[in-house]
């Protein structure tokens, strides 16, 4: 039995496509679509499975439901594909949207709070300022501005060597660093 050749062919036929149209619009052989169709290659006997990119040129091609082509190719399973309504209705619902800002935003905050502590552990200090930037200085105080996206970046070498990667960052920034402070 062969589920997706059988909702492949369904669509085609559905939309009065012979398989050399169908193929044309989904971009791939007749012959190819023809043994996902069939569900193996006439020439081998071997069963044809698509790729995920060929199903989603079959998606775009004929509107067939990806996720259902997932299920019968047994990519996810039957109750993750029930599922997906749920999940559709979820994404799309502004109060959850807004609830997972409010949760990015707090653990953002928080994971800020926590650095600038580890920061401190290694003889820095780091303070956000209004707008959006944050200022870096060692304990002698003196200070380099840097960006969110610089405070990332820092972030990810810090996570593999600390006071050595806030030494070589800061004095890097604060050489070349069109953000430079001063005392």
């Amino acid at each position: 039995m062969n589920k997706l050749g059988d909702y492949i062919k369904g669509l085609r036929v559905e939309k009065k496509l012979s398989i050399r149209k169908a193929s044309e619009r989904i971009g791939i052989s007749h012959t190819y679509l023809d043994s996902l169709e069939k569900g193996f290659d006439p020439r081998t006997n071997k069963e044809r499975t698509p790729t995920f990119e060929t199903m989603r040129k079959i998606s775009v091609g004929l509107g067939a439901d990806y996720e259902y082509m997932l299920y019968l190719t047994g990519v996810i399973d039957e109750e993750t594909y029930n599922q997906r309504d749920e999940f559709k209705s979820l994404a799309n619902n502004d109060e959850f949207k807004q609830s997972v800002r409010e949760f990015k935003d707090r653990l953002t905050s928080n994971f800020i709070d926590n650095f600038i502590i580890l920061l401190s552990l290694v003889g820095y200090k780091l303070s956000e300022l209004n707008t959006g930037d944050f200022e870096l200085s060692p304990n002698d105080g003196n200070k380099i501005i840097i960006t969110k996206k610089e405070l990332w970046i820092l972030v990810e070498d810090i996570m593999s060597d600390n006071k050595h990667k806030v030494e070589s960052f800061y004095n890097e920034h604060n050489d070349s660093s069109p953000h430079k402070a001063g005392n």
